[in-house]
């Protein structure tokens, strides 16, 4: 078998397809034909091409995933006084845990140490500027809203989200977040 070069292109087709090709004898020498066992040779059973496109051969069985790898935090979080907010996280499937901090008042941040945000759609995404965001507002438990409380959660950077608490629509508080609904997908 045959090792790959990674600088030759590959194009398939299936076993029943005629590959006999004609043209002169120099012609015929620079081509080379490689097998699906040439492709597992030289990158080996699994692939992850990124982009959510993946490649298992097991076996004699080629499987092609082209679905896109969706990754969610959900969490209910908490903030008091001058404290970093708190998680509870219901869902991560992040390749890592996110740490949460506090930068100011009302504002807050949930930092990446090694996953890379813009690789991809997140959402929320990085506004241009806290007009271009959602606020959300915040439901009490008694499922009644104040129209001044929310929060607005946005990329700020590769590897970090901010949020924005507040408690009229003014100036960010702390205090606001009480069991609140955060979501963050970003999809590769």
């Amino acid at each position: 078998m045959a090792i790959i070069p990674a600088t030759d292109k590959v194009f398939m087709v299936n076993n029943k397809t005629n590959t006999t090709y004609g043209g002169s004898a120099a012609l015929q020498a620079m081509n080379e034909w490689y097998t699906m066992a040439d492709v597992v040779e030289s990158v080996g059973n699994s692939i992850d091409a990124g982009f959510g496109i993946s490649v298992d051969v097991n076996g004699d069985t080629i499987e092609i995933n082209t679905s896109p790898i969706i990754y969610t935090y959900v969490a209910l979080v908490t903030q008091s006084s001058t404290d970093a907010p708190t998680a509870s996280i219901i869902s991560n499937t992040f390749p890592e845990t996110p740490t949460w901090d506090y930068v100011g008042e009302g504002v807050y941040s949930l930092d990446f140490a090694d996953f890379v945000l813009t690789e991809g759609l997140t959402i929320p995404p990085e506004p241009g500027s806290d007009d271009e965001v959602l606020f959300n507002r915040i439901t009490k438990s008694d499922n009644s809203t104040d129209p001044y409380n929310g929060y607005v959660f946005y990329r700020a950077n590769d590897s970090q989200m901010v949020l924005k608490s507040f408690s009229n629509l003014e100036t960010p508080a702390n205090g606001v977040l009480s069991n609140t609904l955060i979501e963050l997908k970003v999809y590769k």
